[in-house]
């Protein structure tokens, strides 16, 4: 953090932990609240990290850690981002919602591959965030435990979110200012952070494993509020809407009333509906739509609407897999779709897509049986796979997205008008799909001596 005279480091402690400490999801303390009172401060989102200590039990009194015998894996495409289900920003002196980020981990699955490279994973992003975009990279160096040592991981993440990406000062008065913050962080499931790589977690004891935070703590950096007080004024930001639907057919439909008036993009990822909360698979896995069969479910064609017309595009999406049933490499230009909306092709200058991540078929077979357990063995020589962890470059980055505003960057109105998407697929098999879809929009907030206000 910057030094420079007057700024000033912000080290804030949960408001509402137990004394030993130690937080998770198994233990019925779900929810982090951290409250960054009301002061004459700007507050800099940029600088904003969660920091903290990471361990994992594999058993109900958490003494027991995972070893290199077992097969306890997390996706280490997101590391610690594996864990946030929800980020929720508020004003601390109305209890206002500036920002509310549902299946935060799930956005942060398409977002990570799209904005860093391999070599972010591999270097920094590892150090800070526990990321490995490598299957036994993520489980010697962060699940594992050598030996009889139990010492946890050390992380400080940044929480990427429209608000405090912003290259704007957060005012924090009560007099012209959002009147402090109010940050909670929901974790996410053990059974949809943790899985076993065999599918077979009720064998190997595993279903019962858990992961679990300790000496938590936010810091931030603030520099001094120089604006005259009571003024009213205002401050735009990004923010990130969620939805959740389901898919089960050849001609799937997806339709929302979004209701905000400056959309920049859309953009969605995809899982089996019985991988979702389940220690047998990857619950953060963005893989492409397939049959129970281990046939790829071809997308042959994808329409984009607004109010039931075509937009932004005023014609069908063809993808080559509507002529080319044999092609397994993704249609380029559904790969540049899901950049649009997340970032923009242009501005973007690293990711970690490429043609190993972004197939419609990988090379290891892979199985979805409804049921659960067990799914089919893999290349020659490897245990059975559930998902696709092992996989190159950290596996499938299977994102489908449209952006509408790569030039203004000022969005379109959705306020009136739903948005829609059809798809047509080779889903023959009775096997749903679970649909998470995010809505980047632009937000004005409001405020001044009267109260905060978000217009949308």
């Amino acid at each position: 953090m910057s030094s420079s005279a007057g700024n000033v480091n912000l080290h804030i402690t949960p408001s509402n932990v137990l004394s030993s400490g130690k937080i998770s999801f198994k233990s019925g303390n779900p929810v982090i609240q951290f409250i960054v009172g009301e002061q004459d401060r700007l507050l800099l989102g940029n600088s904003i990290r969660l920091v903290g200590k990471l361990n994992f039990w594999t058993d109900d009194n958490n003494t027991t850690a995972p070893t290199a015998a077992d097969s306890l894996a997390w996706d280490g495409r997101i590391g610690m981002y594996n864990v946030i289900d929800q980020l929720v920003i508020k004003s601390q002196a109305t209890h206002q919602v500036i920002e509310h980020i549902k299946n935060y981990n799930r956005m942060m699955a398409s977002y990570i591959p799209t904005t860093t490279s391999l070599e972010d994973g591999l270097s920094h992003l590892s150090q800070s965030a526990l990321i490995t975009p490598a299957y036994e990279a993520s489980k010697h160096s962060i699940v594992d435990k050598p030996g009889s040592k139990v010492s946890p991981n050390s992380f400080a993440v940044h929480l990427p979110c429209g608000l405090f990406n912003g290259t704007q000062g957060i005012p924090l008065s009560g007099n012209g200012g959002v009147g402090g913050l109010l940050i909670e962080i929901h974790l996410a499931p053990d059974n949809n952070v943790l899985f076993d790589r065999t599918g077979n977690a009720q064998t190997s004891n595993l279903d019962r494993s858990s992961y679990e935070l300790s000496d938590v703590y936010l810091a931030a950096e603030a520099v001094e509020d120089v604006r005259p007080p009571g003024q009213t004024s205002t401050f735009e930001y990004n923010s990130i809407s969620s939805y959740f639907t389901s898919i089960n057919s050849t001609n799937a439909i997806i339709n929302f009333n979004l209701g905000l008036s400056r959309v920049l993009g859309i953009f969605m990822n995809f899982i089996p509906s019985h991988m979702i909360n389940d220690f047998n698979y990857n619950g953060m896995a963005t893989m492409p739509i397939q049959n129970d069969n281990t046939a790829k479910a071809d997308i042959k064609q994808v329409v984009f609407t607004r109010g039931g017309q075509k937009y932004p595009y005023m014609f069908n999406l063809d993808l080559e897999q509507k002529d080319e049933p044999q092609q397994e490499l993704l249609d380029p230009q559904f790969i540049r779709g899901g950049i649009d909306a997340i970032k923009g092709f242009m501005k973007t200058k690293r990711m970690i897509n490429s043609t190993s991540n972004t197939r419609l078929k990988n090379r290891t077979a892979q199985a979805f049986v409804s049921g659960g357990g067990n799914s089919v063995n893999g290349a020659a020589g490897q245990a059975p796979l559930s998902t696709n962890n092992a996989n190159k470059d950290g596996g499938d980055c299977f994102t489908m997205g449209v952006g509408f505003d790569q030039i203004s960057n000022q969005g379109i109105s959705f306020a009136t008008e739903n948005f829609g998407t059809s798809i047509n697929l080779g889903l023959v098999s009775n096997l749903p799909h679970g649909v998470y879809m995010f809505c980047h929009a632009k937000n004005t907030l409001v405020f001044g001596p009267g109260g905060v206000q978000v217009l949308n």
